[in-house]
């Protein structure tokens, strides 16, 4: 008999502890250390493929992720527009939200795990939308104001743009200017306002009902 057995939603609190490592200690760590730019696309590639892998059921789908690390790899290592890198992050953003929030909302045992797993996917849902704010801002750059111009501070300003814009914190030191920016923003804006209010309760409420 094993000395120590995981519980069966551990993935999910892992998950959250991966997130908030790579929203809130990687973007500083990233800036204050002046690391080349792969550095922080190879973290984002890991985080990316860590994150399919855990919430992953399927073997399939967690070796296909493992086995095409090596390839994302080399073409990253290629020489490419910043839109096409852009496209492709916001692609694989929005892929991995919808992973996550399969598994939150699938079948089994409510509990703190998934609890977890639910703020995650609140997390990742901020992600995916920062990803599109940068590919917005590559192929229109009048789109927002008060961005850097250097690409690898441009992502990180978008994670913090849309962080505050999804708990309607909203600073101001970037703003949406084009309709389609004020649009996405607006849409973050509500979906960060309904999340913990509709979908977070409801996981809450399931939970406090099995006690």
């Amino acid at each position: 008999m094993p000395w120590f057995v995981p519980h069966p939603n551990w993935r999910f609190t892992a998950l959250l502890v991966a997130d908030l490592l790579l929203v809130f200690v990687t973007p500083p760590v990233l800036s204050d250390y002046e690391l080349p730019p792969f550095v922080g696309s190879l973290v984002a590639l890991l985080a990316t493929a860590g994150t399919i892998a855990l919430v992953s059921d399927r073997r399939a789908v967690q070796v296909g992720v493992i086995g095409i690390l090596p390839l994302a790899a080399a073409l990253h290592a290629l020489p490419a527009p910043e839109t096409t890198t852009s496209a492709l992050q916001a692609a694989f953003a929005a892929l991995v939200t919808l992973f996550v929030g399969r598994a939150v909302f699938s079948r089994g045992e409510v509990d703190m795990h998934r609890i977890a797993g639910g703020i995650a996917l609140y997390l990742n849902v901020s992600l995916a939308f920062a990803a599109s704010y940068v590919f917005l801002s590559d192929i229109s750059p009048a789109a927002f104001s008060g961005l850097t111009q250097d690409h690898v501070h441009r992502i990180q300003d978008m994670v913090h743009f849309s962080l505050t814009t999804l708990t309607t914190l909203g600073y101001g030191d970037i703003l949406p200017r084009s309709p389609v920016a004020r649009s996405m923003a607006d849409l973050e804006a509500l979906i960060g306002q309904l999340f913990p209010a509709t979908l977070l309760a409801r996981l809450v409420g399931l939970l406090i009902s099995r006690r």
